[in-house]
């Protein structure tokens, strides 16, 4: 660092490097805002994911109660059709 006589660090060399600690800490906000934007678009985004999530666990559950209810009337069906079979009805 330059000095004077006397050994103090001039005014204006101690402004200069006020002038750039503050522009540093300018980019560092402009990056933090940035930084932020983005985390509140991944937020959104996740739940976003979890609502689908849950709406595709609701219907896959209503999907295998349909299955079961088909499940069930084959298995009727068939069952019908045996005896019917067994009872020389179907040929």
């Amino acid at each position: 660092m330059p000095e004077t006589d006397n050994g103090r660090v001039t005014l204006a060399v101690v402004a200069q490097k006020v002038d750039e600690v503050l522009r540093r800490m300018d980019r560092i906000d402009h990056a933090c805002e940035r930084y932020d934007m983005r985390i509140g678009v991944l937020e959104t985004g996740q739940a976003e994911r979890r609502t689908q999530v849950g709406d595709i666990r609701n219907d896959v559950d209503a999907l295998e109660k349909k299955a079961e209810s088909w499940n069930l009337l084959n298995s009727l069906g068939a069952g019908v059709a045996a005896i019917l079979a067994a009872l020389g009805l179907i040929k």
